[in-house]
């Protein structure tokens, strides 16, 4: 999938670790009121290591793919750095995550039951916190940042940008050029 020529962008990273930031924080506050009102405590812990599991498992997968989509990454032409800007969260997923913590929140309090959400909201967590480490080692081979395109659910790998540091490649110069 090609870009229109009109797409906007954004750094990469910043937004991972700003998403499994509050994925985390949704995770923690959501398995502690599970272990504290639930009677099924061992069951909720079950859960929770699953999605653990499952996130590191599947955030190392996705972190190589995105490694190596960003070694990939074209660097960005002057039209497209005219349309650079700040990373900012999408409202949609703001709101996902809100949807999901009060969920996460009334079943146990309200019924009594254990739900497998903390655990995935872990997962998330710990998946885009993986693929943030990979994609930090990428930017530190390639010299710059990668950037992707904003405005849209989904984007390809073959989309991702570079944009280089100002200094010589390798060496960390800050911010970008």
């Amino acid at each position: 999938m090609a870009t229109d020529g009109t797409s906007s962008w954004a750094p990469y990273r910043p937004g991972l670790i700003r998403a499994s930031t509050a994925m985390a924080a949704v995770a923690f506050v959501t398995e502690a009121v599970e272990f504290g009102v639930g009677p099924h405590r061992v069951l909720s812990a079950i859960f929770l290591g699953v999605g653990l599991l499952a996130g590191a498992l599947v955030g190392r997968t996705l972190g190589r793919d995105l490694r190596d989509w960003a070694d990939d990454a074209v660097v960005l032409d002057r039209d497209e750095r005219a349309r650079v800007g700040e990373p900012r969260p999408s409202r949609y997923a703001v709101l996902a995550l809100a949807v999901i913590g009060v969920v996460a929140l009334y079943v146990p309090i309200a019924h009594h039951v254990p739900t497998p959400l903390p655990g995935a909201l872990a997962a998330g967590a710990l998946q885009t916190f993986l693929q943030s480490r990979f994609l930090d080692v990428a930017e530190h081979r390639r010299g710059g940042r990668i950037l992707r395109p904003t405005g849209r659910f989904s984007f390809d790998g073959s989309e991702l940008r570079l944009l280089p540091y100002a200094g010589p490649p390798g060496a960390d110069a800050g911010e970008p050029g």
